[in-house]
């Protein structure tokens, strides 16, 4: 008998979980109810909570208060870059007590609340994609957790940590730049230690300029399967959140999802380089990379690139500093789009660059913007593939072609192009 009865709770359990799961999936608020349902059965290991912006949270301290801002659309051959106003919310950071984190979320749960950075966006709240191992599904103001391990506790600890924080792009500018709000804290919490993801601590580049930005701070890695309680947090607000990952078709981007403070960002650009600018670079590099994802016709393009002295560089297999010193003696840049153009945040100002991209992330303007930061002029290229999908074309096996002739046209008005045009 009571096996019978404990298949029937295992039976019911897993009917609660994927309805809820699905649910919330497609925006059905009915899931907040089959969720509250699990949330009894499973005596709070999975739980149904609000969603709130870190700007309500306890705590509170603006550095930077809701304001009228501006970002750039992307520049083409024909169409140049346009400076657009738009709205961005505050910037700053919150002493938290007892809150929890997951540690590959940029969210923290506090009184069963989870809070997220607030952000100007074209898409409602409910279409991004914010799973993660704990973090089962959310919608419009709740969230479908998991609690299912024992909860660590800490003492206290200042919070770095995000989406994707293993991608160079999201560890070196959505993530590391919080630096800057890092500096206004009060003394007695900037010799707090930094928790990390653990899956940092095997990134070689990660953590060196993490030591760069934190030369003497103590570091406690977290395991993304583990919620931690911290006592005393410190939680901080990034300066850059880029267009996000959605529930649905990954296509279409607007240009106005881009939120990025130009002074942060400034800043955090001048704590990076720490060195006198190069006033006269000479080279100019390819962004080869391995072809084991996102394959094209590579080897076509750089036989192009080299009658116009391009050399390949690979920066998978470059030290930070390595990166530091090619961008900074770089006049010009090309390659796809990838983790590699974060490096434009090393460049020097007034320098020319070209990138390549499928045309279902068209507007998708974050690395236009990292261009403004040094006035650069990056030219953007899109070409046709087979997928209508973002996430779907980044890790299928198609091969595509880059039409050399378009993009050696492209090299060649930028090279009759003056440097501070």
């Amino acid at each position: 008998m009571s096996s019978i009865i404990k298949y029937l709770k295992s039976a019911i359990f897993n009917l609660l979980n994927n309805l809820t799961t699905r649910l919330f999936f497609k925006n059905n608020k009915l899931g907040i109810i089959s969720g509250k349902m699990l949330q009894l059965l499973s005596r709070n290991k999975y739980r149904i909570v609000k969603l709130d912006f870190t700007e309500n949270l306890i705590n509170r301290t603006n550095l930077i208060e809701s304001n009228l801002s501006y970002i750039y659309t992307v520049a083409e051959l024909s169409k140049p870059s346009e400076k657009i106003y738009k709205n961005q919310s505050s910037i700053g950071y919150n002493i938290v007590p007892n809150g929890t984190v997951d540690p590959i979320s940029p969210m923290v749960l506090f009184e069963n609340k989870l809070y997220k950075q607030n952000y100007i966006a074209s898409h409602p709240d409910k279409n991004v994609n914010y799973r993660t191992k704990l973090i089962i599904q959310a919608t419009a103001g709740y969230a479908f957790i998991k609690m299912i391990r024992p909860t660590i506790e800490l003492e206290q600890g200042i919070f770095l940590s995000g989406h994707w924080p293993h991608n160079w792009y999201h560890w070196l500018i959505e993530i590391l730049p919080k630096r800057e709000v890092y500096e206004f804290l009060p003394k007695k919490y900037k010799n707090y230690p930094l928790l990390i993801p653990e899956k940092i601590k095997n990134l070689k580049n990660h953590t060196i300029v993490l030591n760069q930005l934190f030369p003497n701070a103590t570091v406690i890695y977290l395991k993304d399967i583990h919620w931690y309680k911290i006592e005393d947090l410190v939680w901080l607000d990034s300066p850059v959140i880029s267009s996000p990952d959605f529930k649905y078709k990954r296509a279409n981007f607007n240009i106005l999802d881009t939120n990025l403070n130009w002074e942060l960002m400034k800043t955090f650009k001048k704590r990076l380089l720490n060195a006198e600018k190069n006033l006269s670079p000479k080279r100019r590099i390819f962004l080869a990379r391995n072809q084991d994802k996102r394959a094209y016709n590579q080897n076509e393009v750089y036989e192009m690139l080299k009658k116009y002295d391009f050399e390949s560089v690979y920066f998978e297999n470059l030290t930070p500093e390595e990166q530091i010193n090619t961008m900074n003696n770089t006049n010009f840049i090309v390659g796809p789009t990838g983790a590699a153009w974060a490096n434009l945040i090393f460049c020097n100002e007034y320098i020319k660059g070209v990138i390549w991209m499928p045309d279902i992330v068209r507007n998708a303007n974050i690395y236009a913007n990292l261009a403004q930061l040094s006035k650069i002029n990056l030219v953007h290229y899109y070409y046709p593939c087979k997928s209508d999908d973002w996430i779907e074309f980044m890790n299928s096996n198609e091969t595509v072609v880059i039409n050399t002739n378009k993009l050696e046209e492209i090299i060649i008005n930028l090279l009759d192009t003056k440097l501070n045009d």
